[in-house]
């Protein structure tokens, strides 16, 4: 276990989970890296497998079942394989250190795919505790599982609940149990505070430098998940200054998307909830 603290003159990385994997596989391995490639290629497929899961549960549920309901399993099947084989995906599987990424999307799938099995299942109270441990573990795991409640919660609503009431009436203890996982990074970042400077910021970069940079960089998130070319483990984007043009551009591309995620969140709430969890997403590490 003393693998799992910090160097003593180091702060801890606030990802306990993360470094337990790792020491398991020093455990096993030592050095040699097979191991730890095995464990990140197992987490990856085990997301695609329950990404496929969400899909098709989703598209054989009631807001979907008329359209889709017939070809559940094979669009399932698609999303999930072109999720897996994405070039975008490599870094989090090939990077021994990006289990980190991988380990909390694998638990936030798991976690929003619990609640959808506990929406008409005899078992409701125990999908709805497992999907409260997920949560917790995939907030040890890093610090962007922040959104995952809020993700439910959208996913709940649009798809599962016909009103907040009754989302609120019916699942209650539910929320209270997944809000309750943020006072875990909380308590991980107060414990480690070398960490918790990582957290908050880049004192190096002025916020309103990081700002701007945001713009670009996720216009090109988007163009790379198109056209993934000239990828690269680190752009380094925060420590410098984009030309103006493309900060601009990238301006251009994101006010509108995130505009229309707002109307379709209101008017056609299904697409929505695919642009809210998008902007989640990137809303940790991109804010």
């Amino acid at each position: 276990m003393d693998s799992l603290q910090p160097p003593p003159r180091g702060g801890g990385t606030g990802r306990p989970l993360v470094c337990l994997t790792l020491a398991l596989n020093y455990s096993v391995s030592g050095l040699e890296p097979w191991s730890y490639h095995a464990v990140n290629l197992t987490i990856h497929a085990a997301g695609a497998l329950v990404l496929f899961g969400i899909v098709r549960r989703t598209l054989q549920g009631t807001r979907l079942r008329g359209r889709f309901g017939a070809h559940a399993s094979g669009l399932a099947a698609a999303v999930a394989a072109c999720w897996a084989v994405h070039p975008l995906q490599t870094e989090s599987v090939t990077y021994i250190i990006q289990r980190a990424e991988s380990l909390m999307g694998l638990l936030l799938l798991l976690t929003l795919y619990c609640v959808i099995r506990g929406h008409d299942s005899p078992r409701r109270l125990w999908w709805h505790a497992t999907a409260i441990f997920c949560c917790a573990l995939g907030m040890g795991s890093k610090e962007g599982m922040v959104i995952a409640p809020i993700i439910v919660l959208l996913y709940d609503r649009i798809f599962l609940a016909d009103s907040w009431a009754e989302l609120w009436n019916q699942r209650s203890g539910l929320y209270t149990g997944l809000a309750a996982t943020w006072l875990i990074p909380v308590l991980l970042v107060i414990m480690n505070k070398a960490r918790g400077g990582a957290v908050m910021g880049f004192p190096a970069v002025s916020p309103w430098r990081y700002a701007q940079n945001q713009f670009g960089a996720i216009a090109h998130y988007l163009r790379l998940a198109v056209w993934p070319d000239r990828l690269c483990i680190d752009y380094g984007w925060q420590s410098s200054t984009l030309p103006r043009s493309w900060i601009l551009s990238g301006a251009i591309i994101i006010w509108p998307l995130l505009l229309a995620t707002a109307w379709a969140l209101e008017r056609a709430p299904m697409l929505g909830f695919l642009g809210a969890w998008f902007f989640l997403t990137l809303a940790p590490s991109s804010s």
